[in-house]
């Protein structure tokens, strides 16, 4: 069943994925660059605004995994419902009625309409809104086990959202407005196919009159989700500042190229999370069972395959990308400066996917305080560095920002977690891996791509980057005892 599940939610996974960079040049083409800006800056509104589910998401999907009073599951979920509505509620009036002053501010325009872009501010906020509502409800479903209807809620709502979206605009007009407010009814409406669906299950347990609002449930859970709301706020901090800051900076012409190069530099962690996510249910029982042995043993073999594919995934981003983005946008000026980006963005989300077991990790031990220490000592350092980097040197110093900070706070992050829940052995067990696969692999492709006296082109890059993969697989199997496919497969049947 888990490897079931591992394999539907790695599909959803794949075609979020897919549906996002399969479309994105398509609307660069459809809007043009600053129109594209537009489009991009309201995908960092809604990583911005995601932090403002507090941390409840996380703290019901574990709530739901493992409590077993279920009156007390459904007055928790009734009771966060109410307060959500009336405090975004709220949010968006005021976005609403302060629009035209404040879109001016973040976004620097050139030719765009003043009033266009104050509309679409509009619209992107209460599309995120509407998100905020899907993943708390998505979070809800996980926690019941329901993994699979949860995926595929979050595959239609991003078939709708990526893909025809792009048939609407292309078959009415190329619209701003149109866009932004199909992913608004899209968004809405799926919010409401997922409420739907845990209403269905919840339906069958029995609650007695009770208040909308239950502050004593709120009160057993708030210091837990209120912690996860910190490191969410702290982890927008330090992810999206950049983004925040380069949109009040640089024209949005310049903002859409860095946009797209960060975008593709979160492949290692986008493709890596959903397996590890799966373990998540399993990593919090271990851990209240108290054995650390066995919970050692299930981190680092968990981390085998994920150290596999971030690093393959990193080699081809930091080494093989410019003839893949040249067949990808078809737009020369773009290319060369996504390309100059990319390997510094890359180098860091390489570093982030590393930390997501430890991250898991700690959400299983309830321990938020030590994910909030780490992540203030990563705003300390990155807020004064991006600051700096981007005043010099624009979006190349948020690059280097970027990548200067993960390879400074990401091993640090990984060897308090894994310190502290498990022990030092297992964080030298885990180093040891990561080490023995990234950098071997890293070596692979740059000598494949380098070495070879071929000409470059899309299809010598290709069979350069699968003979790279073959390799790498090769040289892992070697210095690493534990990993193989069939034990990894052997692992993920259990």
């Amino acid at each position: 069943m888990q490897k079931k599940t591992i394999a539907v939610n790695y599909i959803v996974t794949i075609w979020n994925l897919v549906s996002v960079y399969l479309f994105l040049p398509i609307n660069v083409k459809l809007f043009g660059a600053e129109a594209f800006g537009v489009i991009s800056y309201a995908a960092t509104v809604q990583s911005v605004l995601a932090l403002l589910d507090f941390g409840v998401s996380t703290a019901l999907k574990r709530e739901f995994a493992v409590e077993s009073d279920r009156q007390d599951l459904k007055l928790l979920l009734r009771s966060i419902e109410w307060i959500a509505v009336m405090f975004l509620g709220a949010l968006l009036a005021v976005v609403f009625f302060l629009s035209p002053f404040i879109s001016p501010i973040i976004i620097q325009v050139e030719r765009l309409p003043k009033e266009l872009v104050s509309d679409s501010f509009v619209l992107m906020v209460a599309s995120a809104i509407f998100q905020i509502f899907f993943t708390i409800y998505q979070g809800v479903l996980w926690g019941m086990g329901r993994i699979n209807q949860a995926n595929y809620l979050s595959f239609f709502l991003s078939l709708f959202k990526n893909g025809a979206v792009v048939l609407v605009v292309w078959s009415i007009t190329a619209s701003l407005t149109l866009f932004l407010g199909f992913q608004l009814v899209v968004t809405a409406i799926f919010a409401v196919v997922a409420r739907r669906a845990i209403a269905n299950e919840m339906g069958k347990w029995e609650t007695p009159g009770t208040p909308k609002i239950d502050w004593g449930q709120l009160q057993t859970k708030v210091s837990f989700a209120g912690g996860v709301f910190l490191i969410s706020l702290l982890a927008v901090v330090n992810a999206q500042m950049d983004k925040i800051l380069l949109g009040a900076k640089l024209p949005l012409t310049e903002f859409s190229t860095y946009y797209i190069a960060f975008t593709l530099s979160q492949m290692p962690v986008i493709l890596t999370s959903p397996m590890l996510n799966v373990f998540f249910p399993k990593l919090s029982k271990l851990y209240a069972e108290g054995n650390k042995h066995s919970l050692g043993e299930f981190t680092n073999m968990a981390a085998l395959a994920a150290f596999f594919l971030a690093a393959n995934i990193l080699g081809v981003l930091v080494f093989a990308n410019k003839n893949i983005l040249m067949f990808w946008l078809e737009n020369t000026v773009m290319v060369e400066k996504i390309s100059e980006l990319l390997p510094f963005l890359a180098i860091g989300g390489g570093l982030q996917s590393f930390t997501i077991l430890p991250y898991l990790l700690s959400l299983a031990a309830k321990d938020a305080k030590t994910i909030i220490h780490i992540q203030v000592a990563t705003a300390m350092l990155s807020i004064p560095v991006t600051l700096f980097f981007i005043d010099w040197w624009g979006a190349y110093g948020a690059a280097s920002s970027w990548c200067l900070t993960n390879i400074a706070i990401c091993p640090i992050y990984v060897f308090v977690v894994l310190n502290k829940r498990i022990g030092f052995g297992s964080y030298i067990v885990y180093v040891r891996n990561a080490m023995l696969i990234l950098l071997p692999t890293l070596v692979i492709y740059w000598f494949v791509q380098k070495y070879p006296m071929l000409p470059h082109n899309l299809l010598t890059d290709l069979i350069a980057v699968m003979l790279s993969g073959l390799l790498s697989y090769g040289v892992t199997l070697a210095f690493v005892r534990d990993f193989s496919h069939q034990k990894i497969l052997a692992f993920l049947k259990n």
